[in-house]
């Protein structure tokens, strides 16, 4: 069984409103209906593939776990073919907005793939205002030598650790991709913007980054890369982003970041009840350049 047919059926488990269900009995659903096969052939299909089967879906909860979002189920400790829906595994006041944040932040990603790259690149500028990133500039887009952004990033200053929070201090650069196809980030994309990074390191003025400030080039600050992209990065290009120390923000962790109820309420259509395109390309226009 192919990795995309797999992912098509966790694509089918997160959408279930059901508070318990078995992987196995999903799955040979499942497999009838799309494929048009026999129960016994979709049987003999899930017990021939199982654990791999099980084995990416836990990735799959994994991988939400270590981008700090929301995963719509997870695993039970006790029996690897049992899932449990996350909104009925907290309490009820909590119920629905998980729900919710898990509804946005889909529809979200989905208008993600509907705009262009120049918008892509403004749509950037707003999550790093959503993570507190401040002043934050883009570059002409010639001779930005794989810099699209930059800015600063300060803790405030707390009185019971006072000499820690003084070294969070950064410059942040950054590079925005856009996949129109979904394809997932090149490693060589990010092996390139980590060997711009080590160049601005060393960096005394703008012969080289003629888009940057001299202020921001002679700070002291260190320097904290991050890559944002409306999809996915493969295995490769996650090891090269920890090689370099870049922090990667994918389509699914910007759409939570963009789902806040100020942008919900920017974007939700009151005759269609959903968000659409239209308001999204509004509020990209009221960002500033």
């Amino acid at each position: 069984m192919r990795i995309r047919e797999i992912n098509q059926f966790i694509d089918h488990l997160k959408v279930l409103k059901k508070n318990r269900f078995y992987i196995s009995e999903e799955f040979i659903d499942w497999y009838k209906s799309i494929f048009n096969k026999s129960e016994s052939e979709s049987i003999e299909v899930f017990d021939s593939n199982q654990k791999k089967i099980k084995k990416k879906i836990q990735e799959y909860i994994n991988s939400c776990e270590s981008k700090y979002i929301l995963s719509e189920f997870s695993s039970s400790e006790f029996d690897d073919d049992t899932l449990t829906n996350s909104k009925y595994s907290a309490g009820k006041d909590e119920q629905n907005d998980i729900e919710n944040k898990l509804l946005w932040r889909n529809n979200f990603y989905e208008l993600l793939k509907k705009i262009d790259w120049r918008e892509f690149e403004l749509i950037g500028k707003l999550i790093l205002s959503e993570n507190h990133i401040e002043n934050i500039k883009i570059t002409k887009s010639q001779k930005d030598q794989g810099i699209d952004f930059y800015g600063y990033f300060e803790l405030k200053s707390n009185a019971t650790l006072p000499r820690f929070y003084n070294y969070f201090k950064f410059r942040i650069i950054g590079q925005v991709k856009y996949s129109e196809k979904n394809k997932g980030v090149d490693h060589q994309k990010v092996a390139s913007f980590g060997t711009e990074i080590n160049k601005l390191r060393k960096a005394k003025d703008k012969s080289y980054f003629v888009n940057l400030e001299d202020e921001f080039i002679n700070s002291n600050w260190p320097i904290l890369g991050i890559f944002i992209t409306n999809s996915y990065y493969p295995n490769k290009a996650i090891d090269f982003a920890n090689e370099y120390g870049i922090i990667y923000w994918d389509g699914e962790q910007i759409s939570q970041d963009l789902a806040t109820k100020e942008n919900i309420d920017k974007l939700f259509d009151e005759v269609s009840k959903e968000l659409t395109i239209d308001k999204l390309k509004e509020l990209i226009k009221e960002i500033p350049k």
